[in-house]
């Protein structure tokens, strides 16, 4: 699977992707992630990692970017991720 493709299929399982201390993180909808899933997420984690680092928002120069489930990267300071706001834990990591 491509990382296109399984950022797609995180999308229509309403999935968000973020990074935490050098972790992808997801959230989203109970039975989302499945094993399969999981296991491609772990084989595209250094791609999803660069994906989410490699720039600075044009904005407030941050790099802390996250994937909601429409699939359009956004900026982590100026749109946070509201499972962040809500959870202490951070989610499931990879």
């Amino acid at each position: 699977m491509t990382l296109e493709a399984l950022l797609a299929l995180l999308g229509r399982r309403g999935m968000s992707v973020a990074t935490a201390a050098g972790r992808v993180r997801l959230e989203g909808p109970a039975g989302a992630l499945t094993p399969d899933v999981l296991r491609e997420v772990a084989a595209h984690k250094p791609a999803i990692l660069a994906l989410l680092t490699d720039e600075a928002c044009w904005a407030c120069g941050s790099q802390a970017w996250w994937i909601p489930p429409h699939g359009r990267r956004v900026c982590g300071v100026c749109h946070p991720d509201p499972w962040t706001a809500r959870r202490d834990d951070g989610g499931a990591h990879s």
